[in-house]
């Protein structure tokens, strides 16, 4: 299974918008939406995870569910930092998912991949 691990656990405090800036709606939708909505018409990623700030789990879920992003298996909390929202996300699928698996670590603030 191919699993596009998702990093959202920036607090925007340097864009000043009042949310992190994956929240931050960008034409009709939040940005984070922009970046799903690549990974669930992807042919080649089988699951997604999202590893967002303990405070936005809740709108994640929502957010899934309203844009019917159906590839979101899992939300966890992500850490202080990148690395450790990493490690987070990584330590989250422990035992989840098979050895044979492979994760990528992608970003919810660039949605300009193909």
């Amino acid at each position: 299974m191919n699993i596009a691990v998702m990093l959202a656990g920036g607090t925007g405090e340097r864009l000043g918008a009042g949310r992190p800036k994956q929240f931050v709606e960008i034409g009709d939708r939040p940005l984070i939406i922009h970046c799903l909505e690549i990974y669930e018409q992807s042919p080649i990623i089988d699951a997604i995870e999202v590893v967002c700030h303990k405070d936005w789990i809740d709108h994640v879920w929502m957010l899934v569910e309203k844009y019917g992003i159906s590839k979101v298996r899992w939300v966890c909390e992500g850490g202080d930092t990148c690395q450790n929202s990493t490690r987070n996300g990584i330590f989250n699928l422990e035992g989840t998912i098979d050895d044979s698996d492979l994760l990528m670590f992608v970003m919810s603030s660039s949605p300009f991949v193909d």
